[in-house]
C-alpha cells in the first residue's frame, strides 16, 4: 500500500550588483559586476506498507556577469537528490547524488560528481539507546586543461563507520572511524598528490 502526502516546493531568487567608481582619471572602473541566483528545492515524503521515504532535491542556477572583466564571468550550476527510508525496526537507509558545474565565459568547465550513502540502525537496551552506522562517499572531480596545465581529474573516497550510546536523557558519548583515499590522476612533475588518511574521534555531549 502506498500513501502519498503532500509535496513541498521551496523557491528562491536573489540578485545582486556591485559597481565602484575609479577615484582617478583616465583609470577604468574599480568594479561592475551582477549576478542572479535561482534555487528550486522539492520535498516528497510518502509511506510504502511501513516504509517511510523521503525524497527531497536542491536546484541551484547561478549567472555572474562582470562588465569590468569579460574573462571573469562565469556561470554555476548545481543538482542535488536525497533519499531517505525509515523502517519499523529503526533502520534507516540515506542516499544521495550531487552534480555541481562552474563554466567560466573564458575556460573549460569544470565538474564535481558526488555520490554517497548512509545505513543507521538504533537499539534499545534496559531502556538506553545504542546507534550503529555507516557510510561511504565518493567525489569525481573533472576538468579538461592544456595538456597537464589547469587540468583536474581526480577522486575521492571515504568511509565512515561509528556509534553513539545515549546513558541518560542529556548525556552520550559517540566514537567515529574515518577513512578517506584521494587520487590525483594527473601527472605533476612535483610529486604525486595522491594520498590516504584514517583517523577517529570520540565525542561526548552534555544537555542541560
Amino acid at each position: 500500500m502506498m500513501k502519498p502526502g503532500l509535496p513541498g516546493l521551496n523557491l528562491g531568487y536573489r540578485f545582486m550588483t556591485h559597481k565602484g567608481k575609479a577615484v582617478a582619471e583616465d583609470t577604468v572602473d574599480l568594479s561592475d559586476d551582477k549576478s542572479s541566483t535561482l534555487t528550486i528545492a522539492p520535498t516528497y515524503n510518502l509511506r510504502i506498507r511501513n516504509v517511510e521515504v523521503g525524497l527531497s532535491g536542491n536546484l541551484m542556477f547561478m549567472n555572474f556577469q562582470d562588465n569590468a572583466n569579460r574573462e571573469a564571468s562565469f556561470k554555476s550550476n548545481s543538482y542535488m537528490l536525497a533519499i531517505a527510508q525509515t523502517y519499523p525496526n529503526k533502520l534507516s537507509v540515506n542516499l544521495g547524488f550531487g552534480l555541481a558545474q562552474n563554466i567560466p565565459l573564458s575556460d573549460s568547465k569544470t565538474t564535481f560528481t558526488l555520490v554517497n550513502g548512509k545505513i543507521a540502525y538504533a537499539l534499545k537496551i534496559k531502556n538506553k539507546i545504542v546507534k550503529f552506522y555507516s557510510g561511504s562517499t565518493l567525489v569525481l572531480g573533472s576538468k579538461a586543461g592544456d595538456g597537464n596545465i589547469n587540468e583536474i581529474d581526480n577522486r575521492k573516497v571515504s568511509l565512515n563507520v561509528g556509534g553513539q550510546y545515549k546513558f541518560s536523557k542529556n548525556q552520550f558519548i559517540g566514537l567515529d572511524i574515518g577513512f578517506v583515499k584521494v587520487n590525483d590522476f594527473v601527472a605533476d612533475p612535483v610529486g604525486s598528490k595522491d594520498y590516504t588518511e584514517i583517523k577517529g574521534k570520540i565525542k561526548y555531549k552534555y544537555t542541560f
